[in-house]
C-alpha cells in the first residue's frame, strides 16, 4: 500500500488482481488459485490396482491428466463383476508423510452412477488404516477429502460395489498445520495460538490477539464490546449510551447522513 493506493504484484503466489478503472468509485477484483508452493505428492508416487482394463493402468490415475472424457484415453478403468467383485486402486507415495487434501478427479457425464459406493482410505506403513471417508451418494468430477493430518503411505480408493473403478486422476498435499501467529509453532503444539501473551487455556478468544476475556459471556471481547459487563449489548450505533438492542430509535446526524431504523 502506497499514499497514491495500491502496489500489487499480480500471479504472486497465486493470487491475482484486476482494477477497473472505469467503475465509480475504482474497483478492484482480487482471485486466488492456490499458493505455488503446493506440491502433488501422488506424481513421486507408485499406483496399482486390483485390475486394469480396456487398456488403461493403474498410472494413468497420477500422470497429470485430468480429462474427464474417457473416450480421450489417459483414464484409469478396473474391471469388475466376476472379474473383479470388489475393484481398487492405490497410490504409494514416496515416502511416510502427513497428509491433508485428497482430491479425486472423477469420469464425465458417461455413466455417472460409477462415482458412487466407495470409501477412501489412507494406509500407514505397515499397512493400517489411519484415515478412512465412505461415500454411498454420487460425486462430481472431482471433489476433495481432508485427511486431516494423518500419517500415512498409501492413499487408497475402493469400491464397495461390484462396478468398475474409475479415475482420471488423484492429487496428494502434505498437510499443513495452521500457525495462527505465524511464530513457526503450528497451533496443535503452540500453547499460545494467537501470541498474545494469554495461554490458550486462559483466553476467551485464542485465536485472536485483539482479545482474551468476555466478562459478560456474550461472545465479544472486552476490548471491542462496549458494554462489557452487559449480556444484552455490545453496540451503540448512535453512540448515545443506550446499547443497540435496547435503543428503541437509533439515528446518527451528519452532513450527508441520516440513518433512523424507526419509522
Amino acid at each position: 500500500v502506497t499514499d497514491n493506493g495500491l502496489a500489487l504484484a499480480d500471479g504472486s503466489d497465486g493470487w491475482s488482481f484486476a482494477i477497473d478503472e472505469s467503475a465509480t468509485p475504482k474497483t478492484l477484483s482480487v482471485s486466488y488459485a492456490g499458493g505455488g508452493d503446493e506440491v502433488n505428492l501422488a506424481l513421486a508416487g507408485t499406483a496399482t490396482a486390483s485390475t486394469e482394463g480396456f487398456g488403461s493402468t493403474a498410472s494413468n490415475g497420477i500422470d497429470g491428466d485430468k480429462n474427464p472424457d474417457f473416450t480421450e484415453e489417459g483414464m484409469f478403468h478396473s474391471l469388475s463383476g466376476d472379474d473383479d467383485p470388489a475393484p481398487w486402486w492405490q497410490v504409494e507415495l514416496a515416502e511416510s508423510t502427513r497428509i491433508g487434501d485428497i482430491v479425486f478427479f472423477l469420469r464425465g457425464t458417461h455413466r455417472p452412477e460409477r462415482n458412487q459406493f466407495f470409501t477412501v482410505q489412507v494406509l500407514d506403513s505397515d499397512g493400517n488404516e489411519v484415515f478412512s471417508q465412505e461415500f454411498t451418494e454420487q460425486q462430481t468430477e472431482s471433489f476433495t477429502v481432508d485427511a486431516g493430518g494423518v500419517t500415512g503411505l498409501t492413499v487408497r480408493y475402493q469400491k464397495n460395489d461390484s462396478l468398475p473403478a474409475v479415475l482420471a486422476e488423484v492429487e496428494v498435499f502434505e498437510f499443513v498445520p495452521v500457525d495462527t501467529d505465524g511464530d513457526g509453532t503450528p497451533d496443535e503444539t503452540d500453547t499460545d495460538d494467537d501470541g498474545d501473551g494469554v495461554l490458550d487455556g486462559d483466553d476467551a478468544f485464542p485465536l485472536d490477539a485483539t482479545e482474551t476475556t468476555d466478562a459478560d459471556s456474550d461472545g465479544f471481547g472486552d476490548n471491542s464490546d462496549l458494554f462489557p459487563a452487559d449480556p444484552a449489548e455490545w453496540f451503540d450505533f448512535d453512540m448515545d449510551g443506550t446499547g443497540n438492542n435496547s435503543d428503541e430509535r437509533q439515528e446518527l446526524d451528519g452532513a450527508d447522513l441520516v440513518v433512523d431504523f424507526t419509522e
